[in-house]
């Protein structure tokens, strides 16, 4: 259980395309059944695979991203549509991830972007509740990995 001052934390990741290119996905949510934090994956193929209790699949398809994009984020789509629209880039919306889910993660503090193929371990033994609570962006050295602000609308 968490303590009453750690901070509500969900990772997030996306899946479209083909299953089989999900490798990796087995042992990601397996490392994330003991992380003390939850996961989130949306995408428009839901795996056939056991979730453990702290994670969760929301099936939404490319065409319904692109319309919650469009509504949430406007000033994304001024004049010509941007290529990334086009060639289904996932990598180019993470940042937009809490915007995009912002009522799916409603009921989360900080949410954090994070690609299916990594091992995840006990996160919040590196980040006390002490830093959590003053931090919006946490970026930590291996890579382009942040923990992202407060959710939207907190």
């Amino acid at each position: 259980t968490r303590e009453t001052s750690t901070p509500k934390i969900v990772l997030i990741s996306a899946i479209f395309g083909a299953e089989e290119g999900q490798p990796f996905l087995p042992f990601f949510l397996k490392s994330a059944q003991n992380s003390g934090l939850d996961v989130l994956i949306f995408g428009d193929i839901e795996p056939r695979i056991s979730f453990p209790s702290n994670a969760r699949f929301l099936n939404l398809s490319w065409e319904t991203l692109q319309k919650r994009i469009r509504s949430r984020v406007p000033h994304c789509f001024k004049g010509a549509q941007p290529q990334w629209a086009i060639a289904r880039k996932i990598i180019d919306y993470k940042p937009l991830f809490g915007v995009i889910l912002q009522d799916e993660i409603s009921d989360y503090d900080i949410w954090a972007h994070v690609d299916n193929d990594l091992i995840i371990g006990r996160l919040l033994d590196f980040f006390p509740p002490e830093v959590l609570a003053h931090a919006d962006v946490i970026p930590y050295k291996k890579g382009n990995r942040k923990l992202k602000g407060r959710s939207v609308g907190r």
